[in-house]
């Protein structure tokens, strides 16, 4: 009949078929565009001239991931600073970004914060919000979340705004306030 040894050798391998049997199969991610980085940069600088050699832009981040599939970059801590001759620079920061290289547009997440100093005080100088929308070619910013201009002597703020940089015009959209001090 069966030996103990020979109960013991069926009884496993029995258990090891109805293991594999039974077992769900393995989780498998699809791979979906835009969901895979090519490539992938720390503490990057970039710094851009014109054509007479003059500083235009400096873009910082702690890291940046592209991904090749929609031709987008992640970055994280994102800081920027723009330089004009006529005006002062525009100095940008925010905890994270998006960046589509096809249509030059970066939404900000996070603490997003553009200072540009006027010491008239005519013009806003500060924007605060979490989340914007910017299209780099047009110096256009705009936001559906809480966002705030300040100038030297004054503070509106709004749900939402449409501001044009280059400019200084800005359209608030919803429950617009201020404060403007003489």
């Amino acid at each position: 009949m069966y030996s103990p040894k020979n109960l013991l050798t069926l009884f496993l391998a029995i258990a090891v078929l109805l293991t594999w049997y039974l077992a769900p199969e393995p989780l498998t991610t699809p791979d979906t565009p835009g969901n895979n980085s090519d490539s992938f940069m720390t503490h990057f600088k970039r710094s851009k001239m014109d054509l007479q050699g003059n500083l235009t832009s400096i873009f910082t981040a702690e890291r940046v991931d592209h991904y090749p599939d929609d031709d987008r970059a992640e970055l994280v801590q994102p800081r920027g600073t723009t330089y004009h001759a006529d005006k002062p620079p525009w100095q940008l920061r925010a905890d994270r970004g998006t960046q589509w290289k096809r249509n030059n547009e970066l939404i900000l997440k996070g603490d997003v914060v553009a200072h540009q100093p006027y010491p008239d005080g005519k013009r806003f100088s500060r924007i605060e919000t979490e989340e914007t929308r910017l299209q780099l070619d047009r110096d256009y910013l705009e936001t559906d979340h809480p966002i705030a201009f300040t100038t030297e002597r004054s503070k509106t703020t709004s749900i939402g705004a449409q501001a044009w940089l280059d400019t200084g015009k800005i359209h608030l959209l919803e429950q617009a306030s201020g404060h403007y001090e003489q």
